[in-house]
C-alpha cells in the first residue's frame, strides 16, 4: 500500500497523459485502475503459474477479485503535482498535465513498458526459461553429488547424476531455442533420459545385490541428505510450474517436455528423503531400492515423452 502511495502521483499523470483531461472523480477511477493493473501483474502471474488448487492464501484471492478501490488520496496528490507545475486545473474545473507534467507522464509510462519488457525477456520467453533452468539445475548437481559423495546415499548419487545430466541436456534445448531448433532439443532431453535410466539402474542393481551378498554401507549422514533433498524438492516443484507455463504459453514442447523431467523431481526428493530417514533407523537397503525406482521412472518418463514427439509429428493432439 505504501509503494502505491509513493507512486501515486505517476498513475495520475500516465492518466491525464492518455485522457488528456479529466474531473477529480474520472481521475481517481482512471488512476487507481491504471494503479491495479501494475500491481496485481505479479499476482496473475502467480495465478497463472501456480494451480488454482493450490492457492491458499485468501487475501491473495480477495487482492486479485476485488474491485477498484482507492489506493491513494488523488485530490492531495493533485494539490502537489499543482504545485510542482505538473498539472493544472482549466476553466471546466479539470485536470489537465502541463508540458512539464508530460514529459514525467511519458518517462513514467516508458519505465513501466521497458520493466514489462525486462521481465518478458529474463522470465517469461522460452529462451530465458531454458537458461534459467540450466542456472538451477547446475546448482542442484553440484550440491546433489558433493552431499552424496559426502553421506555415501546411493539415492542422492543418482540424482545428482540425474541432475547433471538434466544440466547438459537443458544447456541444449537452451542453444536449441535460440537457434530455433528446438524439436532437436526435445530429442536430447529423452536420449538423456534413457542414458540416465541405465547408469543409474546398473549402480542400483549393484547395491541391491551388495544387500544380499555383504553388508551395504550405510549413510552417513542422512539428516544432510535429508536437507539437501528438501532444498531440491522445492527447487523442483518451482521449476515444474515455472516450465509448465512458459511452454505452454508460448507452445514450447521442449520446455512442457522439461516440466515433466522436474515433476519427477519432485517425486525422486521425496523417496530419498523416505530412504535417509530409513536409514536413522538402521535399514540401509531401502536407499538402493529407491535408486532403481528413479532409474525406471526416468525411463518410463522417457518412453512416455518419445510418444509425445512421435504424435506432434503425427498431428495427434
Amino acid at each position: 500500500m505504501k509503494s502505491k502511495e509513493r507512486n501515486g502521483y505517476r498513475f495520475i499523470l500516465m492518466a491525464l497523459l492518455k485522457e488528456k483531461s479529466l474531473s477529480l472523480r474520472e481521475l481517481e477511477e482512471k488512476s487507481n485502475i491504471l494503479s491495479d493493473q501494475f500491481y496485481t501483474f505479479g499476482i496473475n502471474l502467480a495465478y497463472n503459474i501456480i494451480p488454482s488448487r493450490l492457492h491458499l492464501d485468501k487475501d491473495l484471492h480477495r487482492r486479485r477479485d476485488r474491485k477498484h478501490e482507492k489506493d491513494f488520496d488523488v485530490e492531495s496528490e493533485c494539490e502537489n503535482l499543482i504545485k510542482k507545475n505538473m498539472i493544472i486545473l482549466n476553466k471546466e474545473n479539470k485536470y489537465e498535465l502541463t508540458e512539464k507534467g508530460r514529459k514525467t507522464a511519458i518517462e513514467s509510462a516508458e519505465e513501466i513498458e521497458k520493466l514489462t519488457d525486462r521481465i518478458e525477456k529474463k522470465l517469461l520467453s522460452p529462451s530465458a526459461a531454458a537458461r534459467n533452468t540450466v542456472i538451477v539445475d547446475f546448482f542442484l548437481a553440484v550440491m546433489k553429488l558433493l552431499a552424496g559423495f559426502l553421506s555415501g546415499s546411493v539415492g542422492l548419487i543418482a540424482d545428482g547424476a540425474d541432475a547433471t545430466v538434466d544440466t547438459v541436456s537443458a544447456s541444449l534445448v537452451w542453444i536449441g531455442i535460440k537457434y530455433k531448433k528446438e524439436f532437436l532439443g526435445t530429442l536430447i532431453i529423452i536420449a538423456m533420459m534413457f542414458v540416465t535410466s541405465i547408469s543409474v539402474g546398473y549402480e542400483s542393481i549393484t547395491k541391491i545385490l551388495q544387500t544380499i551378498t555383504s553388508e551395504i554401507s550405510p549413510i552417513s549422514m542422512p539428516y544432510l541428505v535429508i536437507i539437501v533433498e528438501g532444498i531440491a524438492l522445492i527447487s523442483a516443484a518451482i521449476l515444474y510450474f515455472y516450465q509448465r507455463y512458459v511452454g505452454k504459453r508460448n507452445g514450447s514442447l521442449a520446455l512442457i517436455s522439461q516440466s515433466i523431467d522436474s515433476k519427477n523431481h519432485i517425486y525422486v526428493a521425496v523417496t530419498i528423503i523416505i530412504g535417509a530417514i530409513f536409514s536413522i533407523f538402521g535399514i540401509h537397503f531401502v536407499d538402493a531400492l529407491i535408486g532403481a525406482f528413479i532409474a525406471i521412472r526416468i525411463l518410463i518418463d522417457g518412453i512416455g515423452l518419445l510418444r509425445e514427439v512421435f504424435s506432434s509429428i503425427k498431428g495427434e493432439e
